[in-house]
């Protein structure tokens, strides 16, 4: 059998089983949920009413508009090294999504998005996804250390002394990795400075080709898909009528979405994981537990299954194998 030949059947072999996968996973997730047929009452609900359907029609535009910025961030990050549409890119995110659906923290979801380049270096392009992933990551801390840190004070009541500690340990995190972002082609000089990392100088060069302005633009896109998905999440509180202020309520929703960051999970157990926040956090407000736990799994189904299904459409476009 010739080599192409070959590729092509392995290939598609590897392409339907990541569908499969993703589907089986979302399957399992949507349909043995505890809570399914309140669930679906509820929509019904809300489809039927007049006032609460928009709220839910602006949470969707919402998430288009999320994974559009995402998009835009790839399409301009990626152009370092080969030029894509903004088609592409968001063709190449939403595989992206199905690809991680079944990986700690989602950590492949640049597996998805490297395999539609045609011509640059996968490994220079897993990099670059690398550096705005690790933007979005440190947004998320910042934003949920803060917020954890009024926690601490306004509602744990932390002991001044105690308080004044941890507060000062995390403002030192939160400004060191900042400033690493800001900084990223320092590890360049630094991976050149250690003998066996020096051979990978043609890879690791890659953290010299965003000036400071650039990754500012990065990190204004991070911040911004941040302040949509926190909006999407307080509106659909509204939605389950759980009563929160908007302060309170960003505050909280930047703590689950912290634990989530740094809680090992899948995208499976995501949703498991964000609920058990949610309902800890949002629980000191509100005693309306349902609604929350609504809130939730409708977050997760809008912001991640629905571009999921669209991605392992998207999955038999790109390349595993290159013709040479």
């Amino acid at each position: 059998m010739q080599p192409n030949k070959r590729n092509k059947i392995i290939g598609f072999c590897i392409k339907t089983t990541i569908v499969i996968l993703a589907i089986l996973f979302i399957y399992k997730k949507v349909f043995d949920k505890e809570h399914l047929e309140d669930y679906i009452a509820s929509y019904r609900l809300i489809i039927t009413n007049g006032q609460s359907l928009p709220i839910l029609l602006v949470v969707v535009i919402l998430m288009l508009f999320n994974w559009s910025l995402e998009s835009w961030k790839w399409k301009m990050m990626i152009q370092k090294i080969e030029t894509i549409s903004f088609l592409k890119a968001i063709e190449a995110v939403c595989t992206g999504i199905t690809v991680s659906f079944f990986t700690p923290n989602r950590v492949c979801e640049f597996a998805g998005r490297v395999f539609y380049l045609t011509k640059a270096d996968r490994i220079k392009a897993s990099l670059i996804a690398v550096i705005g992933s690790f933007g979005q990551t440190i947004v998320t801390i910042v934003f949920g250390g803060i917020a954890s840190l009024i926690y601490c004070r306004e509602i744990l009541k932390l002991d001044t002394f105690l308080f004044y500690g941890i507060a000062s340990i995390a403002t030192v995190v939160m400004a060191l990795l900042i400033l690493f972002y800001f900084n990223t082609p320092m590890l360049t000089i630094l991976s050149d400075r250690v003998s066996f990392l020096k051979r990978f100088h043609k890879y690791t060069e890659v953290f010299t080709y965003f000036s400071t302005k650039e990754l500012l633009k990065v990190f204004v896109l991070c911040v911004l898909r941040f302040l949509v998905f926190t909006t999407q999440y307080y509106l659909l509180f509204i939605l389950a009528d759980v009563h929160l202020s908007y302060i309170e309520g960003f505050m909280m929703i930047a703590m689950v979405f912290f634990t989530v960051t740094v809680v090992p999970t899948i995208a499976l157990t995501e949703i498991g994981v964000r609920s058990a926040s949610a309902t800890y956090f949002i629980g000191m407000i509100s005693s309306n537990h349902f609604g929350i736990l609504f809130a939730s799994f409708t977050l997760w189904f809008i912001n991640l299954v629905i571009p999921s299904v669209f991605g392992a459409i998207f999955v038999f476009n790109f390349r595993l194998f290159r013709t040479k």
